[in-house]
């Protein structure tokens, strides 16, 4: 049995684009948690035996509330953050490396909270093996849940 990815999007954080350092200190909007919280009433059907956030507020917060419900503490780590200031060389090389060090980690049940662009690398290197800048909107709505089960993806919702 391969390893299933459960990748998620954090919960609605601004009315619009990113502006700036916003993109590093947005938090979930109350009106985004009512999504996360359904969000994590789903997870808690699953068991999991890692569970990791990008350090972002926004993925922060929709973390800590998958965790209140699933019992599972989060590590964070800085190469699932959001895009800021760098290339898409840069993000892919990050991704990349996350992606490997899971892929060949025992771990089997994977969680994670992230980013739209993070989303889009991951499902493509899980999926494909490689990610190209022509792939880097490929990612769901905000409260977004993709499973990739054994390579191939198995589930997509988002919660509303």
């Amino acid at each position: 049995m391969g390893k299933t990815w459960y990748i998620f999007r954090h919960g609605l954080a601004a009315h619009g684009r990113y502006q700036g350092e916003e993109k590093l200190t947005a938090d979930v909007l109350p009106e985004g948690k009512p999504a996360v919280i359904e969000m994590a009433e789903y997870l808690a059907q699953f068991e999991f035996d890692y569970f990791v956030s990008s350090p972002i507020p926004r993925t922060l917060t929709t973390a800590e509330i998958v965790s209140q419900k699933i019992g599972l503490d989060f590590e964070v780590d800085e190469r699932i953050k959001d895009i800021y200031l760098e290339s898409m060389a840069e993000l892919r090389a990050r991704v990349y490396e996350f992606w490997q060090e899971l892929a060949a980690s025992s771990r089997q049940q994977l969680l994670i909270s992230t980013h739209g662009v993070i989303i889009a690398a991951l499902r493509h290197f899980i999926i494909d093996g490689n990610f190209s800048d022509e792939q880097a909107y490929d990612f769901p709505d905000v409260a977004s849940l993709l499973i990739i089960e054994d390579g191939q993806q198995t589930f997509e919702k988002t919660f509303s």
